[in-house]
């Protein structure tokens, strides 16, 4: 097993930085595909992300008492 991070882009406004993949499963849940993410682009302090996907696929999430769900 390689001690290699991976990252992922996180994007909130003009503000671009590199994440962790160990800590967003950590902060958001190990049910998204996240050897799968592009990128991910955050609103209103967290509580929207919008996830792209490496195959062309943006999917919404919300904030809801802490938990994400997809928005359909």
């Amino acid at each position: 097993m390689s001690n290699e991070v991976r990252t992922i882009d996180w994007i909130d406004g003009e503000m671009c930085q590199k994440m962790d993949t160990a800590i967003l499963k950590e902060m958001f849940g190990k049910d998204l595909e996240w050897d799968e993410i592009q990128n991910i682009k955050s609103y209103s302090c967290g509580q929207k992300l919008e996830v792209n996907y490496k195959n062309g696929e943006t999917h919404a999430y919300t904030n809801s008492f802490g938990t994400y769900s997809r928005k359909e």
